[in-house]
């Protein structure tokens, strides 16, 4: 969080991907990383749930022993990892209570709320990434033709 808070002087949007679920993980630390991140108003936080399991890898090695991956499964399926007591649901559910107004987190119970803009971007021309206009007020603002007098056009 020390580069993250020398950052939030920048004038510029960050995208911010969050891992949730791995050792040693409680809802107490993953509500507190949240309200902790929440301070960081030009990032747009996407947040998943577990970790993916690769071959190879501590996480791998803690998942066979906890029975997710059998012997010889190759892993091509994707399987993820949750320390005991987590879950997806679980997260989620979490960083909803956590999250005061998660204007800045882009939360799966509410991607169909920016489907709307991103739709009208995109026949707008606008190509590439569209998260740094997708969370108004937090990032860059979105272009003019993309607003109703002024007000973002959200669905």
């Amino acid at each position: 969080m020390i580069v993250a808070s020398a950052l939030g002087d920048l004038d510029f949007a960050r995208r911010a991907p969050m891992r949730n679920g791995g050792r040693g993980e409680t809802p107490s630390t993953i509500t507190a990383t949240a309200e902790r991140a929440s301070q960081l108003e030009q990032a747009v936080f996407f947040p998943f749930a577990g970790l993916r399991v690769y071959p190879g890898t501590d996480i791998h090695d803690d998942a066979r022993r906890n029975g997710l991956i059998q012997p010889g499964e190759d892993c091509f399926e994707p399987r993820f990892f949750f320390e005991k007591g987590l879950d997806a649901a679980v997260i989620w559910r979490t960083l909803e209570n956590a999250l005061r107004d998660p204007g800045n987190w882009v939360l799966p119970q509410n991607y169909s709320k920016y489907q709307p803009v991103l739709s009208l971007l995109r026949q707008l021309g606008h190509k590439g990434p569209l998260w740094e206009h997708v969370v108004a007020g937090k990032a860059r603002p979105l272009p003019r033709e993309c607003t109703v007098d002024g007000e973002a056009a959200r669905g």
